[in-house]
């Protein structure tokens, strides 16, 4: 049994990381026929914290022995990856307010928000939380939810409306639902 949940496990790493560097390969695609050079920069974290998932989770050490050197690295590592991506969501919020954009504005509040969420798993898995009668990261998850979908819809509100805007709305209520079930906890 344990080894079937050790293929499992691969499996679901495998998918991930195939989602993780498809999404990467698209952005920088979009990147580089778009010449938005400053924004290919900002996936380089994205990449290398790909990379290191792979040799983290695929490529282990199967000596048995636990590599001590690895544990600061992950941390510090992970440490610089929140820092850019956080640095990321206050300058598109900057060139947002700048420049009137509101795709500039999603975009740093995006970032932001999602180096905020990189905190709070960290806070829940070091058990933080633990005492709240709310599940604290799923109600953040929620929200997060609630306000991107909410966002697309302010985003792109004076143009046509496509099939393709059972999206956001698909967002908001996964949001709405996840909000409830966490605090009915």
């Amino acid at each position: 049994m344990k080894r079937l949940a050790g293929i499992f496990s691969k499996l679901y790493t495998i998918g991930f990381l195939l989602f993780w560097f498809g999404f990467l390969s698209v952005a920088a695609f979009l990147c580089i026929r778009d010449e938005n050079y400053n924004t290919l920069l900002f996936t380089l974290p994205f990449w290398i914290a790909g990379i290191f998932i792979v040799k983290r989770r695929l490529l282990k050490n199967h000596t048995g022995k636990k590599d001590e050197r690895q544990f600061p690295i992950g941390i510090i590592i992970s440490i610089l990856l929140v820092l850019i991506t956080l640095v990321a969501g206050i300058l598109f919020l900057i060139q947002g307010i700048i420049a009137s954009d509101m795709k500039l504005l999603f975009a740093g509040g995006f970032f932001a928000f999602g180096a905020f969420t990189f905190v709070m798993a960290a806070l829940t898995v070091r058990g933080y939380f633990e005492g709240c009668k709310v599940n604290v990261l799923g109600l953040y998850i929620g929200i997060l939810f609630v306000a991107i979908g909410i966002g697309i819809i302010v985003m792109i509100y004076r143009q046509k409306f496509g099939l393709w805007i059972t999206i956001p709305i698909l967002m908001i209520g996964a949001g709405v639902v996840q909000i409830v079930k966490c605090i009915k906890r």
